[in-house]
């Protein structure tokens, strides 16, 4: 742009969409035992023999378990709210002191607006949602082999995903805004150090 211009193109869009937090300090705690600590550091490993250029910020418990946790939220809004999984995006918000997730739709008409995604965002329709995704999250139609390559080798482009696969974990490539890698459902229901697994 020119310096004298004062203004930045812009367009309109109508959506609607659901944010919701984690406690960052639990997540925190949790990513810090050392159960948690040594599955990491497997994974940092694993990728460090194949020469890839590590980004702590992606490769970390709470963002692969943020982010694993978003797709299966949205597999599992896919089937109530009525959007396909393709329309609905999600948007992470992980930082030291940001745990959020924002998953939405979009378009550019109000066409793009039918009030099912808001209407799951209440607590009453939103916790069932979310305990149906983890719920489903603990087997994949692949399993035993998601889960065990995704322990062992890792899978995916580089293998940068642990258990996860198209079968459980992965999203149309226009709802991820990372390209369906890093993820891992071992984080969130695994027995030993999943986030979830009391749940």
């Amino acid at each position: 742009t020119l310096p004298e211009n004062n203004w930045l193109p812009a367009y309109k869009v109508y959506g609607e969409g659901i944010f919701f937090e984690l406690r960052t300090d639990l997540l925190d705690k949790w990513g810090q035992r050392p159960e948690v600590c040594s599955y990491m550091e497997k994974i940092y490993n694993r990728l460090e023999k194949r020469r890839i250029t590590l980004d702590l910020s992606l490769v970390n418990p709470k963002s692969i378990a943020l982010h694993t946790l978003a797709h299966l939220i949205i597999d599992e809004l896919s089937l109530t709210c009525g959007y396909n999984a393709a329309s609905l995006r999600e948007r992470l918000y992980v930082h030291d002191n940001q745990s959020g997730i924002l998953i939405y739709t979009s378009s550019g008409d109000v066409e793009g607006t039918f009030g099912g995604l808001v209407r799951m965002g209440k607590v009453k329709n939103f916790f069932p949602v979310v305990n149906r995704a983890l719920e489903k999250a603990k087997w994949c139609s692949s399993d035993p082999v998601c889960s065990e390559i995704g322990k062992e080798a890792g899978q995916g482009f580089n293998g940068l995903n642990g258990a996860a696969c198209h079968n459980c974990s992965h999203l149309p490539e226009t709802s991820c805004e990372l390209g369906n890698i890093y993820l891992d459902r071992t984080l969130l229901i695994d027995e030993q150090i999943g986030l979830f697994k009391n749940l």
